[in-house]
């Protein structure tokens, strides 16, 4: 399920697994309004009363995330686009009783292109087949599937890329170098690896 804010009024678009629709309407109450912000706390609740109060809470698909995380002065930075895991690092919560146990933790590498797969996955969905990225919805369940733990990072600018895996984080930049951070050991990424022989 995703938020959209449209004019004035955020739109639901839910997923209801009985009548196997994707649906969406206008939400006119709540704390959102013209573009204003609350703590995702408060919108969530909101949210959530607002799907039992219809009688679809245990029906929806709920997912809360980002597009993004923010530097907030980690490494002298604010705002984004930089090499470090702060920006990258997003968080992914889901609910689909019947589907994911509740307290189901995933420490697993999966990336933002996946979503789209694995949202389908746990719906029920069979992909088009276009789609990229690969379907996490096993490891929602908690079964086990062969899953390569990485992540690629990369900029539209083209000036930097690299990749995350569970012990390392690999990125070059264009005309400034590159950063190699082990990522168990140093998860404050302060000890750049790169020129160490040893890795």
């Amino acid at each position: 399920m995703t938020v959209h804010s449209m004019s004035s009024e955020p739109v639901i678009w839910y997923f209801s697994a009985r009548r196997r629709t994707i649906k969406f309407m206008r939400w006119t109450h709540g704390p959102v309004r013209n573009g204003g912000h609350s703590s995702p706390r408060l919108q969530s609740g909101w949210l959530l009363s607002y799907l039992e109060e219809k009688g679809i809470l245990d029906n929806t698909l709920v997912v809360f995330t980002t597009d993004h995380g923010e530097y907030m002065g980690e490494h002298g930075l604010y705002s984004k686009n930089q090499l470090y895991e702060t920006a990258y690092r997003i968080p992914l919560l889901m609910r689909l009783p019947g589907t994911i146990s509740a307290g189901t933790v995933v420490d697993r590498v999966v990336d933002t292109v996946d979503f789209q797969k694995t949202l389908l996955g746990l719906l029920d969905f069979k992909p088009c087949g276009r789609e990229q990225g690969c379907d996490a919805s096993p490891l929602a369940r908690g079964e086990e599937t062969e899953w390569a733990d990485e992540s690629f990072v990369y900029h539209n600018s083209h000036n930097h890329a690299g990749i995350f895996t569970p012990e390392f984080e690999l990125a070059y930049t264009k005309g400034s170098g590159a950063l190699l951070f082990d990522r168990k050991n140093d998860p404050e990424q302060v000890n750049n690896l790169f020129e160490n022989p040893e890795y």
